[in-house]
């Protein structure tokens, strides 16, 4: 029975030593843990307070060029598109430009081959420009391209063209009717194939040509529709052609002194009274080759020697070769058939023959 019970006391003594070992072996453990947590660095705070967001990236706030200098006088190297990240490399020297290399899209610290100036308006994110270092405004400057003179080519010469050149020879009178000469004084085989014109003193200008080709060296002698020649005076021809090219335009002017070949005369053919009205009526007949035009005066006077002067009137001539104009002098009246006489005189013409001028003869 003693025996037993000793027994027990050694077990007890066994158990109460195992569990003591266990307990400093767990405390030396939890010691030595702890001491390695008290040495390790500890991580930052993530930056959670929505008050302090933190700092933008500088990036274009609108689409510009970027220029090879500051200023309105550099050239363009580029433009960017709003919204593209750039990397500020300084500011002007007056700080209205900045210096900027373009980033990628995805904000990689890479520069873009667009590196240049921009307008410091058209960059945003970018706090304090004064204390951005200032860049020598040459340092993108794009090289001077000296333009090289394209190589001297000895081009072969172009012959001259063969071109007609009309010129008037002479101008005269033919029984009264004007007459143009026209030469064709051009390059050899160049004829005047088209339509020839002449104006007479400015006048419309009247178709002179034949129809027909007017080769070099060649006359062409023709009257003027219309024109005639009623006195000497000075007459003045230009020429102007269709359907071909002159050699010389500076030539179709020529001017001349041109005399009627043949006589002009006009006269006062009768004298009357009007049954009707009691007027005066007189009629002039031209006696020329060709019709007459211009102010013709008519004197009236009392029979007699010394007549007295009733009436003197400015009328207008204008009559068809061989034939009469009629005048009716309304203002003189009162006078019996045969009681005066009347006065043609005119200086529209050269006058042949004054002797019938004068009504009775």
């Amino acid at each position: 029975m003693a025996r037993a019970r000793s027994c027990l006391v050694r077990l007890l003594f066994t158990l109460l030593a195992f569990a003591i070992a266990v307990a400093v072996t767990v405390g030396g453990a939890t010691l030595f843990l702890d001491g390695n947590e008290a040495d390790a660095p500890t991580a930052p705070a993530e930056h959670t307070d929505p008050a302090s967001p933190p700092a933008a990236r500088p990036e274009t706030a609108r689409t510009a060029d970027v220029l090879d200098a500051p200023g309105s006088g550099g050239r363009p190297r580029g433009t960017l598109d709003a919204g593209t990240p750039l990397r500020i490399e300084g500011r002007s020297a007056d700080g209205m430009w900045l210096a900027v290399a373009a980033l990628a899209v995805d904000g990689a610290d890479t520069p873009s081959p667009v590196t240049g100036w921009v307008p410091a308006g058209a960059v945003s994110g970018v706090d304090d420009i004064d204390v951005l270092e200032v860049v020598d405004a040459r340092a993108y400057r794009l090289p001077v391209e000296t333009p090289t003179a394209p190589p001297r080519s000895e081009a072969t010469p172009t012959p001259p063209r063969d071109l007609p050149d009309l010129v008037v020879r002479e101008v005269f009178a033919r029984e009264n009717h004007l007459v143009v000469v026209v030469a064709n004084e051009g390059s050899a085989n160049a004829d005047a194939g088209g339509v020839i014109e002449a104006s007479i003193n400015g006048g419309r200008f009247v178709r002179i040509d034949t129809g027909k080709a007017l080769r070099p060296g060649d006359e062409l002698e023709r009257v003027v529709a219309g024109e005639y020649v009623q006195r000497r005076s000075r007459v003045a021809v230009t020429l102007r052609a269709w359907g071909f090219i002159e050699e010389d335009t500076d030539n179709n002017t020529f001017e001349s002194d041109v005399a009627p070949d043949t006589f002009n005369d006009i006269e006062v053919s009768r004298v009357g009274i009007d049954p009707d009205g009691g007027h005066v009526v007189v009629e002039v007949r031209n006696n020329s080759p060709i019709p007459l035009a211009g102010t013709t005066t008519l004197a009236i006077r009392e029979s007699g020697p010394g007549g007295v002067l009733l009436l003197s009137a400015e009328v207008t001539l204008e009559v068809a070769a061989g034939g009469t104009s009629r005048y009716d002098l309304r203002e003189l009246t009162g006078v019996e058939d045969g009681s005066v006489s009347v006065t043609v005189s005119t200086d529209a013409i050269s006058d042949a023959d004054s002797a019938n001028n004068t009504y009775p003869r």
